[in-house]
């Protein structure tokens, strides 16, 4: 659950700590865990292209993993995952100075606190056929001091993934969830693919369905939220290749990929213009369907180059596009790592246009619409460069640098909300 806030600027005040701890109890056993704590405090803006230094929301966030493997057999494993986060948030907003605000301060407090946890079997025959067997539990609490809900979630699932003649590899699952709150939902998943050895080439196709689940914001959020809401389906399909060359040097694919939802959950004013807004079922369908493709170059040691293109067709009930969807981005990486203790990676990464537009209630779908301007417009997506750089002084040590918008670009990745300029941040990294 989150705060009512949808706009909001950099973090001006933060600390984090980490560590991770790992041993090996013998050939058949490991055991590793992972700590990390972050305090923030980070500003809001008001809502109408400028800040709000009145307001601003503190935030103390803890998160544990822990990862249990043993080796029964030479065909029987297992594996145990728990993970705990507890996430404390205060939001507040004082009048500004030298005004009257009937309301004075206002303050809203949130604690969340989400338990996971994952008990997976995998039995191997030969090199031929593998089977995995799981059980997986979340539950999910949060308490704001007027209500304290819980939301558990409960899934079984089962896959087997089979390989013959070192060629033809095929993949059969299935996942059951049991829900507090909507029931039961059953998804199967399929995929295939071929290996053509004489080429180096690879045909691959999945098909699968999933769900959703809403969220506790859309079930339980004060006033607004819809404890009736029901989970979103999907049902995908995907097609395609890809091609080495040169002992894997160079490799490229491309594929098509097919999707439907059904049942969205959408936030919306209750009416237009309104500030208040709650979760809708939508009972008709979204469709989106595109093409994929990547390239990757390995020149010498060391140093990987990476590119990818996607296109994508959206569509609602209605045929209209979707709205903060864009048409075309891509991407091209550059990591290069050397000395055994250095790495650089480079990421460019281009968005294309997208739409920002009403809704059936008015709104502009979450954006904000500066004024003298139409509701129905083109935010004209994003052109971001970023650079990292790590130096592993010890097994237990790393130092690195990270800067973000190197480029120092202006855009909005949500039309309204301008997103920071240059960034660049220092860092160490601990292991244990």
């Amino acid at each position: 659950m989150d705060s009512d806030g949808r706009g909001s600027n950099d973090d001006y005040d933060k600390t984090n700590l980490s560590s991770r701890i790992g041993y090996k109890i013998n050939e058949k056993i490991d055991f590793e865990t992972t700590m990390r704590y972050n305090d923030s405090t980070v500003n809001f803006d008001d809502g109408a292209f400028r800040q709000d230094p009145n307001r601003f929301s503190q935030n103390e966030d803890f998160n544990m993993n822990a990862v249990f493997n043993q080796s029964l057999t030479d065909w029987w494993s297992h594996k145990m995952t728990f993970s705990f986060a507890d996430s404390d948030s205060i939001d507040t907003d004082r009048a500004n100075p030298g005004t009257s605000d009937p309301f004075g301060t206002s303050r809203f407090r949130l604690d969340t606190h989400i338990y996971t946890g994952n008990w997976q079997h995998t039995l191997n025959y030969k090199d031929i056929d593998t089977f995995v067997v799981g059980f997986e539990f979340e539950n999910q609490s949060a308490d704001n001091r007027t209500f304290d809900e819980t939301l558990i979630n409960r899934g079984w699932y089962f896959q087997n993934q089979l390989k013959l003649w070192d060629r033809l590899f095929f993949n059969a699952g299935l996942r059951l969830d049991d829900n507090n709150t909507f029931g039961k939902d059953v998804n199967p998943k399929l995929s295939i693919a071929y290996h053509l050895k004489e080429t180096d080439t690879k045909f691959k196709a999945n098909y699968g369905k999933g769900f959703r689940g809403p969220t506790l914001n859309d079930l339980f959020w004060p006033v607004t939220g819809d404890p009736t809401l029901q989970p979103e389906e999907s049902e995908s399909y995907d097609f395609g290749f890809e091609q080495y060359l040169l002992e894997d040097k160079i490799s490229f694919g491309v594929t098509y990929f097919n999707n439907r939802f059904s049942n969205l959950i959408l936030w919306a004013p209750i009416s237009p213009g309104s500030f208040i807004w709650r979760p809708q079922q939508n009972s008709g369908f979204v469709w989106t369907e595109g093409i994929e493709a990547e390239a990757v170059i390995k020149p010498i040691e060391g140093l990987t180059i990476r590119g990818t293109f996607t296109k994508t067709n959206t569509r609602d009930g209605s045929k209209k596009e979707l709205i903060r969807q864009p048409r075309k981005q891509g991407s091209v990486n550059i990591n290069y790592s050397f000395l055994d203790k250095c790495n650089i990676n480079i990421d460019d990464t281009i968005v294309g246009n997208s739409r920002e537009g009403a809704s059936a209630t008015g709104d502009n779908g979450g954006g904000i619409t500066p004024p003298n301007r139409s509701t129905i417009r083109t935010n004209t997506g994003i052109h971001k460069l970023d650079a990292t750089f790590s130096y592993d002084y010890s097994k237990h040590l790393q130092l690195y640098t990270r800067a973000e918008n190197l480029l120092n670009i202006q855009y909005d990745e949500t039309l309204g909300f301008r997103s920071p300029g240059t960034r660049i941040f220092f860092g160490v990294k601990l292991s244990m």
